[in-house]
């Protein structure tokens, strides 16, 4: 690509967003549930193209997302609502844990030194 069209690709994609966003704007103008529906997305941590396959994309990713928030948000609760404090097979606490899951699904220890690798609750623990 020849550096000298830069700035004239720049402006030509700025014209199309701006073009773009206007006649989303007005839908949205026109169609409140549009509006609340377009002010829920968050396309910061979005990777897709806004395009039919993109939007599809993404909304299996975020339901694959919500799925599976929702089910440790359920599994935590359960843990408290039961237990307690519970402490891992490593000895330390839940909390001690991280809050989030590495890209295996494991919890892992947070404790300098400790090297578990994912929250085992103990059955034998102390409630």
């Amino acid at each position: 690509m020849n550096t000298d069209d830069l700035p004239a690709q720049r402006a030509a994609d700025s014209q199309r967003q701006a073009a773009a966003l206007a006649l989303l704007e007005q839908h949205a103008a026109q169609n409140p549930v549009l509006a609340q529906i377009l002010g829920d997305i968050d396309t910061l941590h979005m990777e897709q193209r806004l395009t039919a396959s993109g939007l599809r994309a993404e909304s299996a990713t975020a339901q694959r997302d919500a799925m599976f928030d929702a089910a440790y948000a359920e599994t935590e609760r359960r843990v408290r609502a039961a237990c307690g404090p519970r402490r891992c097979s490593c000895g330390h606490t839940v909390s001690r844990h991280s809050l989030e899951f590495t890209e295996d699904a494991r919890i892992p220890c947070t404790m300098s030194g400790c090297r578990c690798g994912d929250l085992t609750l103990d059955q034998r623990s102390p409630r």
